[in-house]
C-alpha cells in the first residue's frame, strides 16, 4: 500500500512515475484529491474530494480571529517534517 496526502503536492517525477505503475494487488491511497482538475491517474482509494486544499501545515487555510472579528489566513508551519508528522 502507498498513502499520500494528496499526489498534487509530491513534487517528485521520479515518485510520480513508480506510483502511476503500480500493479494488481496494490493499492494507492491519496487522502486528498482534487475534482476539478483531475490528477493524470486515479488513486485506488480517495478519502477527500476538494476544488480548493489548504493543508493544515502548509498554511492558506482560512480562520476567524475572534479579536478582530475578521477572517484571516494562516501561516505555513515552518517544524520539521518529523515534529509534524508526531
Amino acid at each position: 500500500m502507498v498513502v499520500a496526502y494528496d499526489l498534487d503536492s509530491l513534487g517528485s517525477e521520479d515518485l510520480l512515475v513508480q506510483i502511476a505503475d503500480h500493479r494488481p494487488g496494490q493499492i494507492l491511497w491519496a487522502h486528498a484529491s482534487c475534482w476539478t482538475n483531475p490528477f493524470p491517474f486515479s488513486p485506488d482509494l480517495t478519502t477527500f474530494l476538494y476544488q480548493y486544499n489548504a493543508s493544515p501545515w502548509g498554511g492558506g487555510r482560512m480562520v476567524y480571529d475572534r479579536k478582530s472579528k475578521d477572517v484571516k489566513f494562516d501561516e505555513p508551519n515552518s517544524s520539521s517534517d518529523e515534529d509534524i508528522a508526531g
